[in-house]
């Protein structure tokens, strides 16, 4: 089915052709305004994946803080290591102390209800990664606790 067209120069009517120009004329300004104020920005995908919360918990600032207080010339990273202690297990710890003797120390902290398997977790770890110092810490009321875990 061919579609025939018509100029506008074919129409005979002025009225009409003039109607025509004008709707013509309308739709180019509304798409001219349209461009204008609607700026569709599509949203652009990151190149770099970071992680924008803060990177320690409340009792994880509050230990941090602690440790700071009781190593003042020692350098302490919250989750700057992750490491394997089985196949397909991690551990990213929550502080490391980097001292300045070896070996590192490692602190994991512990709310007042820990889960068994994370308990689990930080003794395997002890002993899968026998260069570090591993230690548990956990508040009770106002007071900071620490206990060394053995390999």
């Amino acid at each position: 089915m061919e579609q025939s067209m018509i100029k506008l120069n074919d129409i005979k009517s002025p009225a009409l052709r003039r109607r025509i120009e004008d709707a013509l004329h309308n739709a180019e300004m509304i798409k001219h305004e349209l461009q204008n104020v609607v700026t569709v920005k599509t949203p652009v995908k990151k190149r770099i994946r970071q992680r924008s919360k803060p990177a320690l918990n409340k009792l994880e600032q509050e230990a941090l803080d602690t440790l700071h207080s009781r190593f003042p010339f020692s350098t302490f990273r919250p989750h700057c290591l992750n490491l394997e202690i089985a196949n397909g297990t991690w551990l990213c710890p929550d502080i490391v102390e980097f001292a300045a003797e070896p070996p590192l120390r490692i602190y994991e902290v512990k709310g007042k209800q820990a889960w068994e398997d994370s308990i689990i977790k930080l003794k395997v770890a002890a002993r899968t990664w026998k260069e570090f110092h591993w230690w548990l810490m956990w508040k009770d009321d106002l007071a900071w606790h620490s206990q060394r875990v053995l390999p």
